[in-house]
């Protein structure tokens, strides 16, 4: 093996690796966010990205109520007269002074909650943190175009950044309160579109297909399908919680939330048995052709996990743990889906068995 062979396989193996820790923090801040969701902490830090102007947000109210026995810096935020107001400059000790002070443009939301600004604050640092594996793509991927000429890699890699940006625009509009309605589906398409990226990345990195035999050209269709209902499945899920945000304004008693859903609730919830039956007889037509699920098994696990927890949340009056965990579950059968599809798309009767992704 040649020198530059050498380091052009290390070049490989380190942008799969880096790429694989991406994805695992994709489903960690998908995850989080969701927590975020489910506390009601997505206002703990009523500003972005700095959390009450500060880069370690409090921990008190003392820390937050203006005092003047204390100075401030600029662009820290107090709570004056349940309003917030920002540091226009630095200030000294002393007896308030309204022209030192700005009141917060975007929103009139004046209230601090430690448990609820530090949920938001690790959602935020396990942000930043996933970004570093993400940002490394791109030179690894340039590197990687210099060696081989493909681009593939480095169109990926700059899709998945391009869609970070995206996610992060996206997260200081709803804290500015710019964009309330409809961004738990919109966050969502951008960790779609990430869990997408990446699959494709660690894709397009690989030197082999995988072989399946007589089963491909009956199954690849069937596998997108599977993807389609699997998307369609999400996006519907993420606008019953949207609606679930909604009731639980109006309506504390959770136990009361399931006969409040608008009829979208019916459907995704009718919609997961289609999806099971679909990958059930997927699994059964690639096990009597080639002795093996031939990546059917992992969507059917997925499907199963995923409707356990929606049964869950109707039987037993939307048990809060659940519901996380119910987005977690959907965000990784999209992933198994898509998977398949790019397995299937791209494997070949003829060729060996690959690398796994």
């Amino acid at each position: 093996m040649t020198q530059n062979s050498k380091a052009e396989s290390t070049t490989h193996r380190l942008a799969r690796s880096i790429s694989g820790i991406a994805l695992t923090l994709t489903f960690v801040v998908i995850l989080a966010g969701s927590i975020v969701r489910m506390t009601g902490s997505g206002m703990g830090c009523p500003d972005w990205p700095k959390c009450f102007g500060l880069l370690i947000p409090p921990t008190s109210l003392e820390e937050v109520v203006y005092n003047e026995n204390r100075s401030y810096e600029p662009g820290q935020m107090v709570i004056m007269n349940d309003t917030l107001w920002v540091a226009q400059h630095a200030t000294q000790l002393g007896v308030w002074q309204r022209t030192d002070w700005l009141k917060y443009p975007h929103h009139d939301y004046a209230i601090f909650n430690p448990f609820h600004t530090w949920i938001e604050y690790i959602n935020r640092l396990a942000t930043v943190v996933y970004g570093i594996p993400v940002l490394l793509l791109l030179p690894l991927s340039w590197l990687i175009f210099r060696s081989t000429r493909n681009r593939k890699p480095i169109l990926a890699a700059a899709l998945i950044n391009v869609t970070v940006l995206y996610e992060a625009w996206l997260g200081k509009l709803v804290v500015d309160g710019v964009l309330e309605k409809g961004s738990v589906t919109l966050h969502m398409a951008g960790s779609l579109a990430l869990i997408g990226f990446l699959t494709w990345y660690r894709f397009v990195l690989m030197a082999k297909s995988k072989s399946y035999g007589d089963v491909l050209p009956k199954m690849k269709w069937v596998m997108l399908l599977i993807w389609l209902l699997a998307l369609s499945q999400i996006f519907m899920g993420a606008q019953v919680r949207e609606a679930t945000d909604e009731i639980a304004m109006v309506q504390p008693d959770r136990g009361e939330w399931i006969a409040m859903m608008p009829d979208i609730f019916l459907i995704h919830r009718s919609m997961s048995w289609l999806l099971l039956i679909v990958a059930l007889s997927a699994s059964v037509v690639t096990y009597r052709s080639c002795k093996s699920w031939k990546g059917t098994g992992r969507v059917i696990v997925m499907v199963l996990i995923s409707m356990l927890l929606g049964i869950a949340l109707s039987e037993f009056k939307m048990p809060a743990f659940a519901q996380p965990l119910h987005l977690l579950s959907g965000a990784l059968l999209f992933y198994a889906a898509t998977r398949n599809v790019l397995e299937y798309f791209r494997a070949s009767p003829s060729v060996s068995r690959g690398a796994q992704v």
